[in-house]
């Protein structure tokens, strides 16, 4: 009788303790947030990215009650941003911007000798989709369509910029040349800025973005953009044909951009906020302001968002040769 009843107080007693816990983490996330909020990004202040978070966050700032502190700690690919988060405490009041495919890179690239991967963060939803692109210098009369650069690829070396090694873009142009036995040489630039001035300088041959970097400048004729590696035709600019029209039904490269908190984060803190930060993506204030970039707004919650980044890392470690990281 005398163990039993030890065993009936023992029970007794881990119940108290785990619904006191439990008591404690529904007050922690109740009051959640108290103070600042540092959000940070990985690339330059007002490229599309950065804008983007931007929007996202003084969207949500009401709703959110505290300051939102946006910072810019660029370097490595955005792993500047990333490794500084993944030390940083799982309080809830720090998280990052998060790129996919370019986050991939900087742990599945052997020559970067990085410990940090996917397990190192909890992720709280997607904000933007941005399909990939090619544009070139409108005057430049070797590429009059796409289907012409191809042909041209073929039998010369076509310099590209890209944004950064493992980016979407840089996929794209080695899939080209694995799968249609095109010419195409990257060359990583500091951005999108960057880039675009090259082409228009005839530096570079063609300039390999997202729409978001380009649609506005092929709207007023500054570049000329020749396909897009979508499903569809992009509404920000519906007279480009997508690849798969034009008979090369290539894999469909984006750059997706969401949010990611340090691991440990309370799972309460990170559905308050992935609703919080999808009732501002869905406002129309936000889609305003992101038409207005020419992004496309595809909010995916914490649990679908999470498969999608570990399914995009299989899907990357699938295409580690080409990269030349095995």
């Amino acid at each position: 009788m005398k163990k039993l009843a030890v065993i009936i107080l023992t029970v007794l007693a881990l119940v108290i303790t785990a619904s006191v816990g439990s008591c404690a983490e529904q007050d922690a996330a109740a009051n959640w947030p108290s103070k600042d909020i540092h959000v940070y990004v990985g690339f330059a202040a007002g490229g599309t990215s950065d804008m983007g978070a931007r929007l996202l966050f003084e969207a949500a700032k009401e709703d959110l009650g505290v300051n939102v502190i946006v910072e810019n700690l660029t370097g490595a690919g955005g792993w500047t941003a990333w490794a500084q988060l993944a030390n940083a405490e799982p309080d809830g009041y720090t998280l990052a911007l998060v790129t996919d495919p370019t986050i991939y890179g900087g742990y599945l690239d052997p020559s970067n000798n990085r410990k940090n991967n996917l397990d190192d963060f909890t992720f709280i939803c997607n904000q933007v989709m941005d399909d990939a692109v090619i544009a070139v210098n409108p005057s430049d009369d070797r590429f009059p369509d796409f289907k012409g650069l191809i042909e041209y690829a073929k039998t010369h070396d076509v310099i590209c910029t890209t944004t950064g090694i493992g980016s979407q873009v840089h996929l794209m142009l080695l899939r080209m040349n694995d799968e249609l036995g095109t010419k195409f040489v990257p060359l990583a630039t500091t951005g999108t800025a960057e880039g675009k001035t090259m082409v228009l300088g005839g530096h570079v041959d063609v300039f390999m973005a997202c729409v978001g970097d380009v649609a506005n400048s092929h709207k007023n004729g500054e570049l000329k953009c020749l396909a897009v590696s979508s499903k569809e035709r992009s509404e920000y600019m519906p007279d480009v044909p997508t690849m798969v029209e034009l008979g090369y039904p290539l894999i469909h490269c984006y750059s997706s951009r969401g949010y990611m908190f340090p691991a440990g984060v309370d799972p309460a803190i990170v559905e308050k906020l992935d609703n919080i930060l999808k009732k501002a993506m869905l406002s129309d204030r936000h889609k305003k302001d992101m038409d207005g970039m020419a992004l496309r707004i595809n909010y995916i919650g914490h649990e679908e968002y999470k498969k999608m980044m570990y399914d995009d890392e299989a899907m990357m470690k699938g295409y580690s040769k080409l990269f030349g990281w095995e």
